[in-house]
């Protein structure tokens, strides 16, 4: 991994991301053949952001986590009301259950 995190203390940047994607995801606890993981539909301007969300996270993760969004439209952002999809892959499934936890979902 590098070590330039973007100030990130366990999420994980997108630059060393694809390499644990395409090593498919050596040393990470896996459910099937992925990661555990969550996925959300986020509506912008109710409740936490997925920024938000991983802000929080970060300070708590026992392991390392990514997290993406993006929209139906293939657009990069929404307007108040509108919704978009993220997901969160977390290393260890403990990290996703206590995620799923604090937040809700």
């Amino acid at each position: 991994m590098s070590t330039d995190n973007g100030g990130w203390k366990k999420n994980i940047p997108s630059w060393d991301w694809y390499p644990l994607v395409f090593a498919k995801w050596p040393d990470w606890e896996k459910e099937g053949d992925f990661p555990p993981f969550v996925e959300l539909i986020i509506t912008k301007g109710k409740g936490k952001s997925s920024h938000e969300m991983a802000v929080e996270f970060d300070d708590i993760a026992q392991g390392n986590f990514y997290w993406r969004d993006w929209t139906d439209s293939g657009l990069p952002f929404v307007d108040k009301g509108e919704s978009y999809k993220s997901c969160f892959w977390f290393e260890f499934v403990f990290d996703r259950d206590i995620f799923k936890q604090k937040f809700g979902v």
